[in-house]
């Protein structure tokens, strides 16, 4: 992939034939994913519980509803969601806490008619930079799953540089966007699951080719909603991801 610096992990393995990037050795497995599921809910137990606030703010002449959690002046995260989820999809799964509790300031949206959210007509890109400008996020991390990549590839391809950092999730409109990203330098991961039938595989190396600055995770056993069936993995790359992409704020 010539000019295009793009590193491809599966899990532990490394996959679609790429070269680069460090392997697993062969037999050893997948690396200790730490302290079992029920020690770490009493370690969050223990620490108090985050508080997770609701907020509707008026965008581009609409209502737009929000969930936020983390310190006012943390590194901001915005996420946005797929077709059959929302904001409070993020709050079930936990990621709201655990971003808050690394220190960032994770902002779910409810994207326009969808949650309690009202329609808006305005362009996808249009609506996304109105919200950055409303809630207030200066050069946020963007992950956004699936549908919602019509919204962030469209802001990808015009404002890169209101950017910190790019996570599409198995984002629709890679075959329209891929030809537009060639300018977007922002930091991307590209995140994929492993058995998604919505979208191929093959569309993550797409993706990573059409960005100068992005690597790809696909994760194992899992399918479209690849942070659903395996949580605790895509917390830990979105993690490690949020501090190469802060590095230096």
């Amino acid at each position: 992939m010539e000019g295009v610096s793009t590193r491809v992990w599966l899990a532990g393995a490394l996959v679609l034939g790429a070269a680069c990037g460090p392997r697993t050795e062969a037999g050893s497995g997948e690396q200790a994913a730490g302290p079992p599921v029920d020690e770490r809910r009493e370690e969050r137990a223990m620490a108090g519980a985050v508080e997770v606030k609701d907020r509707t703010t008026d965008v581009l002449g609409t209502s737009l509803h929000s969930l936020e959690s983390g310190p006012a002046g943390g590194a901001p995260v915005l996420l946005l969601h797929g077709a059959a989820f929302r904001a409070q999809t993020w709050k079930d799964l936990g990621t709201l806490e655990l971003l808050a509790r690394a220190g960032y300031r994770a902002v779910a949206i409810d994207l326009p008619g969808f949650g309690a959210s009202q329609e808006n007509d305005a362009a996808p890109e249009e609506l996304l930079a109105a919200v950055l400008d409303e809630l207030g996020l200066e050069r946020p991390v963007l992950v956004s799953p699936s549908m919602s990549g019509r919204f962030s590839l469209a802001f990808c391809a015009r404002w890169p540089e209101r950017l910190a950092g790019y996570v599409p999730v198995a984002p629709a409109g890679v075959t329209g966007y891929a030809g537009r990203l060639g300018a977007a330098n922002v930091k991307t991961l590209v995140v994929w699951g492993a058995r998604d039938h919505v979208f191929p595989l093959e569309q993550s190396r797409a993706l990573a080719d059409a960005l100068p600055d992005a690597e790809v995770v696909v994760i194992e056993d899992a399918d479209h909603a690849c942070y659903l069936d395996q949580p605790e993995r895509f917390h830990e790359v979105l993690l490690a991801f949020l501090e190469t992409a802060f590095a230096g704020r």
